[in-house]
């Protein structure tokens, strides 16, 4: 379980917070987009701040950084938020990114009109976190609400679902997976 100040904290993310509305900004988020109040900091810098402290295995700063960058008014884009996942996940919080994931992107969740659109490594983030608390089946889950959220599966999202399968013990799915990759010529 998480503890420590940022633990609570962890679970409150949600896209209206964020400032989100009306779908994803792509990979790299605007450019140019600053904060609300004038915050000299770029969507960029706080993307590249929180996957340099997740690679630390800093998941508590990383998470720091993200409410740092809606409390300035920048927008967390989706990379923001897989770097922020994968941090998590890294960190060994995977049950939160596992929260983060279904909070920030709603994929099979309904009415999705408030949630950002996912990418490749949106759900590679998912399904590892997934594959680090050996939940295959979830991971599974995730992996086929890609085509449903118009995202196809590549190299990363593979292995992160053929990497859970192996964690939970089940080398015959991950075959399954290495082979229905190689049926898709990836």
């Amino acid at each position: 379980p998480a503890t420590g100040p940022r633990a609570a904290e962890a679970g409150k993310w949600s896209v209206k917070r964020a400032g989100a509305g009306g779908g994803g900004q792509g990979a790299r988020g605007g450019d140019a987009q600053r904060g609300a109040r004038g915050h000299s900091r770029s969507v960029e810098a706080f993307n590249r701040e929180i996957s340099r402290l997740g690679k630390k295995g800093d998941w508590e700063g990383a998470v720091a950084q993200l409410e740092e960058m809606q409390r300035a008014g920048v927008r967390p884009t989706p990379v923001s938020y897989n770097a922020a996942m994968s941090a998590l996940t890294k960190g060994g919080q995977w049950k939160m990114a596992v929260d983060m994931f279904d909070r920030v992107f709603g994929v099979g969740k309904g009415d999705g009109a408030d949630k950002l659109q996912p990418d490749s490594f949106s759900f590679a983030a998912v399904i590892s976190a997934c594959g680090k608390g050996r939940l295959s089946n979830k991971a599974q889950h995730y992996f086929e609400a890609m085509a449903p959220a118009n995202v196809e599966a590549n190299e990363f999202t593979y292995s992160s679902l053929m990497t859970a399968m192996e964690r939970s013990q089940e080398p015959e799915r991950a075959l399954a997976a290495f082979e229905r990759m190689q049926r898709q010529g990836i």
